[in-house]
């Protein structure tokens, strides 16, 4: 019986400590920043499931240019949008996707 004891107190004072690094959902944009697009191309949005439909603003050449978001699904971690951009001239673009920060935005070629 005491052998038992003292197994069980080893046990639960020098076991390791379980625990996982467990972060909350984030938003992103694919392809990623910097990336290298055709003409009219087609971004996709995942946004973390609380917050709301991102915003979006392209502009070439300091002209705006068209862009059209559709939400796509949502699940319990996720809400996803398809950004259709509407650029058929070679060049870079820059895409603003508001997302969890006001005037967060990635650069596209």
């Amino acid at each position: 019986m005491r052998s038992w004891i003292v197994t069980l107190l080893v046990l639960v004072l020098f076991a390791p400590r379980a625990g996982a690094d467990c972060m909350a959902a984030r938003s992103f944009i694919s392809p990623a920043t910097g990336s290298t697009v055709p003409a009219d191309p087609v971004l996709f949005a995942f946004v973390a499931w609380d917050r709301p439909m991102p915003g979006v603003k392209v502009t070439a050449g300091g002209q705006e240019v068209k862009a059209e978001i559709t939400h796509l699904s949502s699940n319990p971690t996720f809400g996803s949008y398809r950004i259709e951009v509407d650029r058929d001239e070679p060049g870079d673009i820059e895409v603003v996707v508001s997302l969890e920060v006001e005037g967060s935005e990635a650069v596209y070629a």
